[in-house]
């Protein structure tokens, strides 16, 4: 249950990652972790909800 949540949320945020693109690297990866992040907090509460 939780991958088949988790897949096309982390798959949006990959695709919005992406079609930025900037420079800076490090910046970036950064920021892909927080969304990581905040997918699977969000997939924890909504399991925790139900």
């Amino acid at each position: 249950m939780l991958t088949h949540f988790e897949r096309p949320q982390t798959r949006r945020y990959r695709a919005e990652l992406v079609l930025p693109s900037p420079p800076h690297r490090f910046g970036n990866a950064l920021l892909a972790t927080a969304f990581l992040l905040c997918a699977v907090l969000v997939g924890v509460v909504a399991i925790a909800l139900t």
